[in-house]
């Protein structure tokens, strides 16, 4: 017998079988897979919009005009824990700032949020004993808030400054200046909050090179804003870093940190990612069901099912896209009998193979693979 990510094969007839990360031999044959990336590639915790539908409509608009035109319920951020593609808030705060006319509608909104907006990241940040513990406490439990989001700390030991300087996994054509400027906004209010200094030789650097003049940007940040930057950063004097944090709480902070620790391990925000993961490893073992799923992730199956809909994702449309992933792949091996690709794809007979091919390619999988070997003429 070979495994196949996790899930045992049948090898006896084809020869030698072995599988190192995405590629996999079938005796003398060689086979490389794709990643499978339908879903949202990263997440955010519906918190991140607080405040939004009151700002919207302070400045005359409608916020659910603007959600749904951007493809976002309601009911999501009507609950703080819930979550939504990263992209899709990118898009919205976009939308917003173009409809409403307000070039600097993120900056309301940051003004508006404050650190809270972290949840328990901000009670870790807020408990912590200096400055500098509680930018790394942020750094550390950030994706907890957001994944995909990383906060990084920087030195210019020539300045003598330090900073943070925040990345978001966004395609490469995606809006970002409003997202950027939201969080920059966030960090740099709570940085105030917890500094007593004047913000002399603090610093705000942006990528994008167009965004409010600097008059502008004064109302906001009590300090230089420079555009078209090598990166995003808040920069601030090194010497911040170990003032203390009079307010902290250290058994409220490491209780904090236990929680959230949990709750990364147990509940991923890209719970769609997670699911079709398991269920790539799953499925030529027959075990693409929700049950087994749900268990392996010690969540009960009605549990999954209403995480899934957070997401506005589906259990049984996980485990067709990535059998119709698959499918295109094991169907472009003729070294691979059908009747294998079919136990490969969980399914028991070969007639059903033909039946999700033709639903979703309307072709037979004979058929599919006699095109693709006269293409590779």
């Amino acid at each position: 017998m070979g495994e196949l990510m996790g899930c045992i094969v049948p090898t006896a007839m084809y020869g030698v079988f072995s599988f190192d990360a995405r590629t996999f031999t079938l005796g003398d044959a060689a086979f490389t897979f794709s990643d499978m990336t339908e879903f949202p590639a990263h997440s955010i915790r519906a918190r991140g919009l607080y405040g939004f539908g009151p700002l919207v409509i302070s400045l005359g608009g409608d916020p659910e005009a603007l959600l749904a035109a951007c493809g976002i319920s309601a009911n999501v951020i009507s609950d703080p824990e819930s979550t939504l593609p990263i992209s899709d808030m990118a898009d919205l705060l976009e939308l917003a700032a173009d409809r409403l006319e307000r070039p600097d509608f993120s900056l309301l909104l940051g003004q508006e949020q404050g650190i809270a907006v972290l949840g328990l990241v901000a009670m870790i940040a807020l408990n912590s004993a200096t400055i500098g513990e509680a930018l790394e406490g942020i750094a550390r439990h950030l994706p907890y808030h957001s994944s995909g989001a990383k906060l990084g700390l920087v030195e210019h030991p020539d300045e003598d400054l330090s900073g943070i300087r925040y990345s978001l996994s966004l395609d490469s054509g995606a809006p970002r200046r409003q997202l950027m400027e939201l969080t920059y906004m966030v960090a740099y209010r709570f940085l105030c909050m917890v500094t007593l200094s004047a913000r002399e030789n603090w610093r705000v650097h942006f990528r994008h090179e167009r965004g409010l003049t600097a008059g502008e940007y004064a109302r906001y940040f009590d300090c230089p804003v420079r555009m078209a930057q090598a990166h995003d950063e808040l920069l601030f004097p090194t010497r911040l870093l170990a003032q203390r944090i009079d307010s902290n709480d250290a058994s409220l902070r490491q209780m904090g940190e236990r929680f959230v620790g949990n709750e990364m391990r147990r509940f991923p925000l890209d719970i769609g990612r997670q699911v079709e993961v398991l269920v790539d490893r799953q499925l030529s073992a027959g075990g693409a069901s929700i049950k087994l799923i749900a268990g392996q992730m010690g969540q009960h199956p009605r549990t999954l099912e209403r995480r899934l809909q957070a997401q506005d994702l589906v259990f049984r449309d996980i485990v067709d896209r990535v059998r119709r992933t698959r499918a295109s792949e094991y169907l472009a091996q003729s070294v691979i009998p059908l009747s294998q690709v079919a136990a490969l794809l969980g399914y028991s007979s070969q007639t059903s193979l033909n039946r999700a091919c033709l639903r979703w390619f309307a072709q037979t999988p004979n058929v599919l693979r006699r095109q693709g070997s006269r293409e590779r003429q």
